[in-house]
């Protein structure tokens, strides 16, 4: 079906019907309208304002449309003394105090329209807190699986009820295109209606939703008590036949599956079965996580038990002082569920990237500001736990998503502004002073060049001095493979027109299928493709905005608290070590497959310590080799590993994995000690468990042994 802006005054006289509910609607309000001064928001062509005025006391009709507005004021303004027209935005309309002019606000079928809805619901609440009264309706287009390119949020029966859950005394009266038998003889005027409510309770089912502030239920049913809007003509039929043909095999599935799920076999039966999926796969995530939970509550006893009772007597010596070991969890979807869905997102940023940020920027009292938030899974994320959450975004799709979940989160500290790439950067300049944290969450190799130091450079000066820059899930460009975009080898190194003419031999057909459309349209719209699909950063683009960029940096990735979700890999610690020698002044974040870090705008005069990548080397070790990962090898009790260090640190992080998942012991002894620390864990095959020692005194150089088998997945120490 076509979609309508503005109902013309034509069309809102046709015996059409959309034209029928339109009318309707304005019938409705206008009965509670008898006496009162109205303004009519979003009055289009007028002929709702026509309506309103026939018992009201005045109406004011506003719309944001020029040629619209004028074509009212020249038509219905000229038929009735009662209505006048003006030209203004309606939230700007709205910000302003209202008391002295209105009594009552209808606005019919236009809050989808508003870009910034949640600030037009913040000031319609304020206004009616102030008693004026209120009559707006939304459809129901998620129902309907409407789409409407006018509409920047789609409504659905859950949504509108979120939107107006803080209005006060609100009344909600859905509104139903019914069926049902006329017979109207020539002259007929008055119909009489046999209701049949058996459907009443099902408003998730109604084509438009319509809320009733300040008006009490009875009044509500004492000025329109189930009144229908009928009109005769053969448009109704055709239309109902096509649907008929339709709905009749719907509805026997519809009771075959009732009957055999639900014991019904009304049209209660697929909002059930809807609901019921919903739930299935909710339960699905949370079995996932109470798995994860049981096998580390299991560890947790485990451990305990074996401190109590010297499980492996004879294995620990006396004096040796005991260290505690994690095996960190990675954020796992439920089986069949994507990994990059809106659910996982959301999970991945409030159980492994916030922790993380936190134990250096908690964001409880801050205000975030997150530049390209998309689908806004990590802004909700991030709401829960800061005080305020400004998002920006370029993608209308995107944000009417983030808005749907916001409203469903009951969020009342986020906005989300949609903005065109061009002036995206121009808001966020907007914001100076205001923003304690910019956060650039998988969003900078979205990005040219350009715009990536334009935005770094931006974002200093953006946050506020004491403020940090934060910066997650951004590939790095200087690792062997494009795991981001290409999924090809070292793909993101190449030059941008070398990659242009090497893109199709990517197996990943969704990504050179969008390049082959894009270069269609020439060169340029190829190169741009290959920007937009994502590109790999490194430190090089950092040190252009931040200069002195060491000073800059105060967390970086190799934490224990991200391992499970970022698991050292082998190429990671050739990068770091590479990087030792020729900068070894960069934090150790730029040798990671994602770039984790956090940014002061101002320059530290001591920066905290991170934990560095050993550069291993075993020419000194004994029994101790390499597996074809690139990883160390333990074989048994009879291997050590001497671990020689650039100087003395009090703090080693160990990570190690035991194939077979039974108990492991791992002693650390510093070479000028007699004494050991000594780890105990137990992990399930083939998964790192990593044990974080606190060296008294600090220790250059130290010996490795294992009780059985292993490999040694990372060694870290404090740079």
């Amino acid at each position: 079906m076509d979609v309508v802006e503005r109902l013309t005054l034509e069309a809102a006289q046709a015996d059409t019907m959309i034209a029928c509910e339109h009318r309707h609607r304005y019938e409705f309000a206008a009965a509670l309208a008898g006496g009162r001064r109205v303004l009519d928001l979003c009055c289009g062509s007028g002929y709702g304002t026509a309506i309103l005025a026939r018992q009201a006391q005045h109406v004011t009709g506003v719309d944001n449309h020029a040629a619209t507005i004028d074509t009212a004021a020249a038509t219905i303004g000229r038929q009735t003394d009662k209505a006048r027209f003006e030209v203004a935005d309606a939230v700007v309309y709205l910000d302003q105090d209202l008391r002295e002019r209105y009594d009552m606000i209808v606005c019919f079928e236009g809050l989808e329209h508003l870009p910034e809805l949640d600030r037009a619901l913040q000031l319609l609440r304020r206004h009616c807190k102030n008693g004026v009264r209120l009559v707006a309706s939304v459809p129901n287009g998620k129902l309907f699986e409407e789409e409407n390119p006018h509409h920047f949020t789609k409504f659905g029966y859950d949504e509108a009820l979120a939107a107006f859950s803080s209005f006060p005394g609100r009344v909600m009266v859905p509104q139903f295109l019914a069926e049902g038998s006329l017979i109207a003889p020539a002259g007929a005027e008055d119909v009489q209606v046999a209701l049949g409510a058996e459907d009443q309770a099902e408003p998730e089912y109604a084509n438009h939703f319509i809320f009733c502030v300040g008006f009490s239920e009875e009044e509500v049913g004492r000025f329109h008590h189930g009144r229908m809007q009928l009109s005769t003509a053969p448009l109704f039929n055709r239309w109902a036949e096509d649907l008929k043909r339709g709905a009749s095999a719907l509805r026997r599935e519809n009771a075959r599956l009732a009957r055999a799920r639900l014991g019904k076999s009304s049209s209660a039966a697929a909002s059930a079965l809807a609901r019921l999926t919903e739930h299935e796969t909710e339960i699905g995530h949370m079995r996932a996580r109470v798995h994860a939970t049981e096998h580390h509550v299991e560890q947790v006893e485990a451990a305990l038990a074996q401190n109590a009772d010297g499980a492996r007597p004879g294995t620990v010596p006396a004096d040796a002082v005991q260290v505690k070991s994690v095996v960190p969890q990675p954020v796992e979807p439920a089986p069949g569920e994507d990994p990059n869905s809106w659910q996982m997102r959301y999970r991945r940023a409030a159980e492994a990237l916030i922790p993380w940020i936190e134990q250096t920027v908690p964001l409880h009292g801050k205000t975030v500001l997150e530049y390209g938030c998309g689908n806004a899974a990590v802004s909700c994320a991030v709401a829960e736990r800061a005080e305020r959450l400004i998002g920006l975004d370029i993608d209308p799709a995107w944000i009417e998503l983030g808005q749907d979940e916001v409203r469903k989160r009951g969020l009342e500290n986020v906005t989300l502004e949609l903005h065109p790439p061009q002036s995206i950067r121009d808001a966020l300049a907007r914001r100076r002073g205001e923003v304690d944290v910019v956060l650039l969450y998988a969003v900078l190799e979205h990005l040219t060049v350009s715009e990536r130091l334009a935005v770094l450079r931006l974002a200093r000066e953006v946050v506020r001095s004491d403020g940090a820059i934060v910066v997650c899930e951004t590939p790095n460009r200087l690792i062997y493979f494009d795991h981001h975009t290409a999924r090809m080898p070292f793909f993101h190194l190449l030059p941008d027109e070398l990659a242009l003419e090497y893109y199709a031999r990517s197996a990943r057909s969704d990504f050179t299928g969008a390049i082959d459309a894009a270069v269609a349209g020439g060169l340029d719209a190829g190169l741009e493709a290959i920007a937009r699909w994502g590109r790999g950063v490194s430190f090089h683009e950092f040190e252009l905005a931040f200069e002195d960029l060491d000073r800059h940096v105060i967390a970086s990735s190799y934490d224990t608290i991200l391992l499970g979700e970022r698991p050292p890999q082998p190429e990671e610690t050739a990068l770091a070590r590479y990087l030792d020698r020729a900068r070894p002044d960069l934090a150790p974040a730029w040798s990671r497959y994602w770039l984790d870090l956090i940014l002061a705008p101002e320059p530290l005069e001591h920066r905290p310590p991170f934990v560095r990548p050993w550069s291993a080397d075993t020419s000194e070790s004994r029994n101790v080799g390499w597996t074809t990962w690139d990883n160390l090898r333990l074989f048994g009790p009879d291997s050590t590993l001497w671990i020689t260090l650039p100087h003395a640190v009090s703090r080693l992080v160990i990570g190690s994995v035991n194939l077979e998942g039974s108990w492991l012991q791992l002693s650390i002894r510093p070479e000028e000690s007699e004494h050991a620390y000594v780890a105990s864990h137990r992990a399930p095959a083939g998964r790192a468990s990593y044990a974080t020692v606190e060296l008294a005194p600090a220790a250059r150089r130290l010996a490795v042994q294992a009780s059985d088998e292993c490999h040694l997945v990372f060694v870290g120490y404090d740079d």
